[in-house]
């Protein structure tokens, strides 16, 4: 698994990330990505993006504020400023479509993000 920081417009996202081993066969799953809920990280998601991992792309994400991203200088953490942290990961990764699995306040940065882009 390996760990990296993208810009975003408050600061900076982490992301934790796996992808499946070269000698699995190519897979027709979509990348999976992971939302926590607050007051935790994207490390909550270790066993999870291991298991993924195995037949698919898998992330995690540090909501703004968590784990080793950065806190918004406005404090904003509404769903939908962490649902546009979550698409600025994902044009960084030029993933277009995803599976997206959240968790607690994760599932309503999840549900923000579908509401704006549902495609």
């Amino acid at each position: 698994m390996k760990s990296m920081t993208i810009a975003a417009q408050h600061g900076s996202i982490h992301i934790l990330e796996a992808d499946r081993p070269a000698t699995t066969s190519e897979s027709k799953s979509l990348p999976v990505v992971f939302v926590h809920g607050m007051a935790c990280s994207a490390d909550i998601w270790n066993a999870q993006i291991a298991y993924a991992a195995r037949i698919q792309r898998a992330i995690a994400i540090d909501l703004r504020g968590h784990g080793a991203s950065t806190s918004p200088a406005d404090g904003n953490y509404s769903s939908a400023a962490c649902a546009t942290d979550l698409f600025t990961v994902l044009e960084a990764l030029k993933l277009d479509a995803i599976a997206l699995v959240g968790h607690s306040y994760g599932a309503c940065v999840a549900l923000a993000a579908a509401a704006t882009a549902p495609q």
